[in-house]
């Protein structure tokens, strides 16, 4: 996904989901955000998932879940490799709290 993704929201929790079949890449650019705006703001819920393959967060992307009252949260779902029987998280980039 190269583009931007926005649900913003007060006091309620925005929400993204993006769901693949054969992995996801967020390119260098892209933007999931859902963050809580003023005062009563909630962060979001992200969720990306992908059947088969892996999931790529590029350098430069943007994933925010950010809120006044409560911050958001990000799941990641991606197969096991099958060797280890663990999923395998590779990071391009450091994450960093908002």
């Amino acid at each position: 996904m190269a583009g931007s993704l926005n649900a913003p929201s007060a006091g309620q929790r925005g929400s993204i989901g993006l769901f693949a079949g054969n992995g996801l890449t967020l390119e260098s650019g892209g933007s999931l955000q859902a963050n809580g705006a003023g005062a009563d703001g909630r962060g979001g819920q992200l969720e990306l998932s992908t059947v088969s393959g892996v999931i790529n967060l590029n350098r430069g992307s943007v994933i925010s879940a950010s809120g006044q009252v409560q911050k958001g949260s990000l799941l990641l779902r991606a197969p096991a490799v099958v060797s280890t029987g663990m999923s395998e998280l590779v990071p391009t980039h450091r994450l960093s709290p908002a």
